[in-house]
């Protein structure tokens, strides 16, 4: 039992020394701190040395006064206290213990000082100054003097900390929640760690994975031979760099990945790997190398048709001010068909119907003299140049020759998608409507450059035109092959798509079918 005789009692900052001491040698004037530090340099401490290691704590107990023992610092910071606030009183420690630890600590004692060649060797929990618990190794060795045991060295040895414990329970429980994919795989073996970030990126789950390859699974394309990637992580070379990977429903993943070597067991070795998704980034400057391409693209053809309207418009013209103004309608209309496209530009088009619209507008006098209807067509980006200037040569002849000369005509669009041939086409009928008309005969028709370009852009577009006059004016068919129809809906009007539109007009286009064809 611990005895209750008081001797001096002073605080004492003397830690472990000697080959294996943490805390420099400080005897104080505490006699077992005087004690222990000649102890230790006598041959009995090397049996402690032998018995492991004094890193984590080393006492020195007074086992004729045993209420004494004193404490090295460094072990009282290891529990979380300051070394300053314990006395050297055994006391300080035992209350620490769990009462069951008390009992085996005390058992171990009395078989130990029965018979000093059985190791005193104790595993106990201990109490922290922050409430967490610490299992430690207490080993020691009675000084027998005159066949008497009178003092007791020993060391504390930190087996786990449950705050360690806790600490990696958190860090698994982050690396789970990882948006990035987080594997430990190894050649030999294949996975042995899968996070659900990994689940989310590849379509697979852990178990699915364990013992699998991860870019032989994926079909992964590295920026370098994965060969030689894997040679130098053994080597204990870290990689970075970007991978192409195939996900488990066959879309493709783009990551910024990053391995390094965490363990090696003999020729196999563990490596740990993070690949963060960057799909979205890479699929934007793809997309943004390819709207380049096209926007040079488009930039020559306008240039190329620009020249040619400069050239063909010339050629009837004797005075500027006309070619000056013909040319500027005709640029006018190239210019507001683009605008439309640019509202679509990753459609690679822009709706028939706000096409015409924004072509037409600005020809008639009164909006009420356009009247467009038609399905939700789609035109492609190669046709709308073309478009744009069919659109523009009938109008100009409209204003000056036909329905829109006076204040009383209109004309009517209409367009639809039929089957030709069981072709699908998309087929746009221009129709005039006057009081005023009145059929031309066909040899006084003179033909000019109006006509060439209608032409021209008809056989740009791949379409057939054909012209004729119907009871009010002319008509004019244009058809063109459409590249793939949908099954859905009927017609819908045109102005319940112009940015005028009605609230009541918008509405009845949202609660509506439609047709979507690509063309």
């Amino acid at each position: 039992m611990i005895g209750n005789t008081a001797t001096n009692d002073c605080s004492s900052t003397t830690a472990e020394g000697g080959t294996t001491a943490a805390e420099p040698a400080d005897p104080g004037d505490h006699y077992l701190a005087r004690e222990s530090e000649l102890a230790r340099r006598s041959s009995v401490f090397g049996v402690m040395i032998r018995l492991g290691a004094l890193i984590d704590g080393l006492w020195f107990w007074d086992l004729v006064d045993r209420e004494h023992c004193y404490f090295s610092p460094g072990f009282w910071r290891v529990l979380g206290f300051d070394p300053g606030d314990k006395a050297h009183k055994m006391h300080e420690w035992i209350d620490l213990l769990y009462d069951e630890d008390v009992i085996r600590f005390h058992e171990a004692l009395d078989a130990h000082l029965r018979d000093t060649t059985q190791a005193f060797n104790v595993v106990v929990r201990c109490r922290t100054a922050d409430g967490a618990t610490l299992r430690l190794r207490t080993r020691g060795v009675a000084l027998v003097e005159d066949g008497v045991p009178s003092r007791m060295s020993g060391t504390h040895d930190v087996l786990s900390d449950p705050r360690e414990d806790e600490l990696s329970e958190k860090m698994a429980e982050l690396l789970e929640r990882s948006s990035d994919a987080i594997s430990v795989w190894s050649p030999l073996h294949g996975v042995r760690r899968w996070n659900e970030g990994a689940r989310r990126m590849f379509g697979c789950t852990a178990e699915e994975m364990i013992g699998r390859i991860p870019h032989e699974t994926f079909g992964a394309d590295f920026s370098e031979p994965v060969d030689d990637i894997i040679e130098a992580i053994e080597e204990g070379e870290s990689w970075a760099g970007d991978i192409t990977w195939r996900h488990r429903d066959g879309s493709v993943v783009h990551t910024s990945s990053h391995l390094q070597r965490i363990a090696a067991h003999g020729d196999d070795t563990l490596i740990l790997q993070v690949d963060h998704d960057v799909t979205a980034k890479v699929e934007l400057r793809q997309r943004q190398r390819a709207m380049t391409r096209e926007l040079n693209h488009r930039v020559k053809n306008l240039f190329a048709v620009i020249r040619s309207l400069v050239k063909l418009s010339a050629m009837d013209k004797t005075e500027v001010p006309p070619l000056v103004r013909d040319l500027d309608q005709r640029i006018t209309a190239l210019a507001a068909a683009h605008v439309v496209s640019l509202g679509y530009e990753m459609q690679d088009g822009g709706p028939v119907g706000e096409i015409l619209e924004a072509v037409l507008t600005p020809y008639p006098a009164d909006r009420a003299a356009l009247r467009l209807d038609g399905a939700e067509l789609w035109l492609p980006q190669s046709k709308i140049t073309p478009m744009g200037l069919i659109l523009n040569e009938l109008a100009t002849n409209a204003l000056k020759y036909g329905a829109w000369k006076t204040g009383d005509g209109y004309v009517s669009i209409r367009w639809s998608a039929v089957t030709d041939d069981g072709v699908p086409v998309v087929r746009l009928v221009w129709d005039e409507h006057s009081p005023h008309f009145a059929p031309v005969a066909p040899g006084a028709v003179r033909r000019g450059f109006g006509t060439d370009l209608i032409d021209m852009s008809t056989a740009q577009m791949g379409a057939i035109l054909t012209r004729g006059d119907g009871p009010d004016g002319i008509r004019l068919s244009l058809s063109f092959e459409a590249a793939q129809q949908s099954t859905q809906g009927g017609p819908v009007s045109a102005s319940a798509r112009r940015p005028g539109a009605s609230r009541h007009e918008r509405r009845n286009l949202h609660h509506s079918k439609a047709v979507q064809t690509y063309v």
